[in-house]
């Protein structure tokens, strides 16, 4: 620590330690707000003392030893005017420790975001909603805080960084900083990175090193790897077909358990995309081959297409759910309750649970079978009109991605679904976009499948609640997981019997639809439906 920072901490644990007296001071019912805020801002204090002395260390020029002056390669002292990073590190560097997991991570994260959102809603009056009832701390909430700013003063007051040698605190620095951005984060936290803390007896000063050490020699391959590939000629046409690049994502669903022989026989028929089980059933591995033609220059946006038309084509094909990652919390916000009074723990659950929990299945290959029938129809979406459809029905998985007990986003998914089926009519020639002929051309639609009419009656009537959803009526409308699902099981009959019928006239080798053939095919989806 350089000598002029030490006063610079002092002062800012000092005056944390002021800021957290007051908030103790006065935690009468009706200030809880204002001793909430005290309570944040001794955090924050805290939080630029750890920004202070990690800043006076000395500092390599980039996080992998190359120079770059853009926000990832600031100063953490810079951000001293991020509230909501100044918390993240009150919460994370006093309790830093080499064994941390991603989860770790994210809940630091999480707790200094709530705590900024709280402290901003409590403390001001916002003149939009000032008529309604205003949000208060409660008794539990602020004693919380109070602890937990305790603790953490309590924590960094006894740190003593001088206790480490030049070379640690660099490599302490780069791991800080390191773990503010994404990619290198999901590394360093990676299981084979973590794990190898025990393989050098729990030295972190070693593990730290080893850690920059890999990430340097995984920049440096890169490095040369574009370099390399910035120089290589355009492909042939003979060569354009080549296999060149391997992408694999990770997905997750909520709707099916993952079963190693449906895939395998997948794996038998497809060359391009395979797929793979995990030991968690909920996993699904995707890699796909690219080939020779897409340039370096081209590979993200090629990548990023390719999986968000595959993750598009396997939720409209299994009726079911699957997404890079799932809410954590669907039924409760908490981490215990206790009742004190008679010295027991309670569970208490949101009922229903959110997306995470929906009735899971097993994912079959008649499931599978449907995927390269819709990804083949998405791939030939080559207008704004075809594309239109799916983007909204992406727009929408990704909001159920998100919906947990903090924030739901049902009438949102509501509409989304609902507007990616409208398009999806219209894209098609099954609509001609007059208001008066939605409802005609919906009852077409279905019923040239032999849908049931109380089944039409059931889309018709969830297609009327979208619109009141839509509508300023909104707030007073309940949505739940249900609705959100039939919505978009509705999308998937429709896109897949599109997808069915295109195949069928390609196969025919005439664009006349053969909508009977379509219909028995679908007799199997209806039923589970």
């Amino acid at each position: 620590m350089q000598p002029d920072t030490k006063p610079v901490r002092q002062a800012c644990l000092l005056n944390a330690a002021r800021l957290l007296n007051a908030a103790k001071r006065i935690c009468d019912p009706e200030s809880r707000h204002i001793s909430y805020h005290l309570a944040a801002l001794a955090l924050e204090e805290i939080g630029k003392a750890s920004m202070v002395v990690i800043s006076s260390l000395s500092v390599p020029p980039g996080v992998g030893g190359e120079g770059g002056e853009d926000e990832l390669e600031k100063r953490p002292v810079e951000w001293a005017e991020d509230h909501e990073r100044k918390l993240f590190w009150a919460l994370f560097l006093p309790s830093f420790r080499p064994t941390l997991t991603a989860s770790d991570f994210r809940q630091h994260q999480e707790l200094a975001r709530s705590i900024h959102e709280t402290r901003l809603s409590t403390l001001y009056v916002n003149p939009d909603v000032a008529h309604a009832q205003s949000p208060e701390v409660s008794e539990a909430q602020l004693g919380s805080l109070l602890r937990l700013a305790e603790l953490r003063l309590q924590m960094e007051s006894g740190k003593d960084y001088r206790e480490l040698d030049e070379a640690a605190q660099r490599n302490l620095t780069w791991f800080l900083r390191a773990l503010e951005m994404p990619l290198y984060r999901t590394i360093i936290l990676s299981q084979g990175f973590v794990s190898k803390l025990d393989e050098l007896g729990g030295d972190y000063n070693k593990w730290l090193a080893w850690v920059r050490q890999q990430i340097t020699d995984i920049e440096a391959i890169n490095r040369d790897l574009a370099e390399k590939e910035l120089r290589r000629p355009q492909a042939s046409e003979t060569e354009a077909d080549e296999p060149k690049w391997q992408l694999k994502i990770r997905l997750e669903s909520s709707s099916h358990s993952i079963r190693p022989k449906p895939l395998a026989e997948w794996n038998k028929h497809v060359d391009k995309v395979k797929l793979y089980n995990t030991p968690n059933k909920r996993e699904l591995l995707v890699h796909f081959t690219l080939v020779k033609s897409i340039p370096l220059q081209a590979l993200w946006h090629s990548g990023e297409t390719i999986s968000r038309l595959f993750v598009i084509a396997l939720n409209i094909g299994s009726f079911g759910f699957f997404w890079w990652y799932l809410p954590s919390f669907v039924s409760k916000y908490y981490e215990k309750i206790v009742d004190l009074e008679n010295k027991a723990e309670i569970m208490l659950e949101r009922n229903p649970p959110l997306v995470a929990n929906l009735q899971v299945r097993a994912l079959k290959s008649p499931d599978l079978s449907n995927v390269p029938v819709v990804l083949s129809l998405l791939i030939q979406a080559d207008s704004e009109q075809l594309q239109e459809p799916y983007k909204r029905y992406f727009t929408a998985l990704s909001l159920l991605a998100k919906t947990d007990v903090f924030v739901q986003f049902g009438p949102n998914i509501l509409v989304e679904f609902y507007e990616s089926f409208r398009a999806g009519l219209r894209a098609y020639g099954k609509w001609s976009g007059s208001p008066d002929a939605f409802e005609p051309a919906v009852e077409t639609a279905f019923r040239e499948l032999n849908f049931p009419s109380d089944f039409v009656n059931e889309v018709k009537r969830m297609f009327q609640l979208a619109v009141e959803v839509g509508s300023k009526k909104a707030s007073t409308i309940p949505i739940g997981l249900d609705d959100m699902m039939k919505m978009k099981t509705f999308c998937d009959v429709f896109f897949l019997m599109r997808a069915r019928q295109e195949m069928q006239s390609r196969a025919r080798g005439t664009t006349e639809e053969n909508k009977g053939e379509a219909s028995s095919d679908l007799s199997q989806d209806k039923s589970e439906l």
